[in-house]
């Protein structure tokens, strides 16, 4: 919940609206957890976030700070997606910097900034690196956010398992999932490798028999991991 700091009237300086070219006037000051001060309106913290209250509810004087428990790159991003404006492209943020709005979007009850992060997030492309990769994981996965997940936990099973529980030792049913997951991953694997060495060698077209061979692999794989499996698994576990 949000804190109020009491402050004499001369003893805060009023931020202006960071959003650029905002005609509105500033009446709320947020006070950020690395100790930033943000310009804010109350009517649209009202409209676009449910969790803050309404504004007819409560009494409130300016130079009282509200005191949030968000770093102020992510807290300029909420105010950023309340209001009518052209909004950042997420798509170009880094990864931590997406899920800590999400959490906060989430938390606050911004549901379109919510929506704009899940497809900020399915955005495969952009993860650089399996524990990019595996953040988003675990988040998607503690939402129930499980489209195309399978892609997402292949990129994911290299990682030590300590680096996974770091990421989801807030949903230990999860880790279970996964780590079920990164055996039959590997179980597949090594199938397909055993059928390919199997492939004769050739430098001419590829011949009738090696697209035999090649269907054949394809279809080892599929029967012994099923793309599908993460999802039920995850939808089966939380029912």
């Amino acid at each position: 919940m949000p804190r109020i700091l009491p402050n004499k009237p001369d003893a805060v300086e009023i931020p202006a609206c960071h959003v650029s070219d905002c005609p509105l006037t500033v009446d709320l000051v947020l006070k950020t957890s690395d100790g930033k001060k943000l310009g804010a309106h109350s009517r649209n913290l009202e409209v676009y976030n449910t969790a803050f209250p309404c504004l007819d509810s409560v009494t409130h004087r300016i130079e009282d700070l509200v005191e949030l428990a968000e770093d102020a790159e992510t807290l300029k991003l909420l105010l950023e997606y309340s209001h009518n404006c052209k909004h950042s492209d997420l798509r170009k943020l880094d990864v931590d910097v997406v899920i800590a709005f999400a959490t906060a979007a989430e938390k606050y009850g911004n549901f379109f900034a919510s929506e704009v992060c899940k497809v900020a997030m399915r955005d495969f492309q952009r993860f650089k690196s399996a524990n990019h990769s595996l953040a988003v994981l675990a988040f998607r996965a503690f939402h129930g956010d499980l489209e195309e997940i399978e892609r997402l936990a292949g990129r994911t099973v290299n990682l030590p398992l300590s680096t996974v529980w770091t990421y989801c030792k807030k949903d230990p049913l999860f880790f279970y999932i996964w780590t079920e997951f990164r055996e039959q991953w590997r179980i597949s694997q090594k199938v397909f490798s055993r059928a390919l060495n199997k492939t004769p060698r050739s430098s001419d077209t590829e011949t009738k028999q090696l697209k035999i061979i090649r269907a054949l692999v394809a279809e080892c794989v599929v029967s012994r991991f099923d793309v599908d499996a993460l999802d039920n698994a995850i939808t089966t576990a939380r029912v």
